[in-house]
């Protein structure tokens, strides 16, 4: 796991002002910076692990509450076996969350490989 440097408190609000708005202009303006300065954070290591981190985090965070969902789509979906109905938009509504889940989970695998890739990468170094 790597150490993430501490963020200034201006640094702290673009981060999580990237994640909200959509645009870098956008983003610079709510966090009360300017947008070269922004530019220029984005391009520190310590600014963009912080950033991937926070999003990352938004990412498990939305995921969590989607896999809260998931009962509620077997259901639909069950409903939607048993009976005669033709519903394809809930079908695939239902279908859409656990798509979700499983790109949520590729992504906790490739996170985790990175782990070990790091550790990898730390243990041939020290040698």
């Amino acid at each position: 796991m790597r150490e993430t440097a501490v963020l200034r408190p201006k640094q702290q609000r673009a981060v999580l002002a990237l994640l909200r708005e959509r645009t870098v202009s956008e983003a610079a303006a709510a966090a009360g910076v300017g947008e070269r300065t922004l530019y220029k954070w984005l391009k520190l290591p310590e600014f963009k692990a912080a950033l991937a981190d926070a999003s990352r985090a938004l990412f498990a965070d939305a995921i969590d509450k989607l896999r809260a969902e998931a009962p509620e789509a077997v259901e639909t979906i069950r409903e939607l076996r048993v009976s005669a109905q033709t519903d394809s938009v809930r079908l695939r509504a239902a279908l859409a969350v656990f798509d979700v889940i499983a790109k949520a989970d590729l992504e906790e695998m490739t996170r985790r490989l990175e782990a070990l890739e790091d550790a990898t990468r730390q243990a041939s170094e020290s040698n």
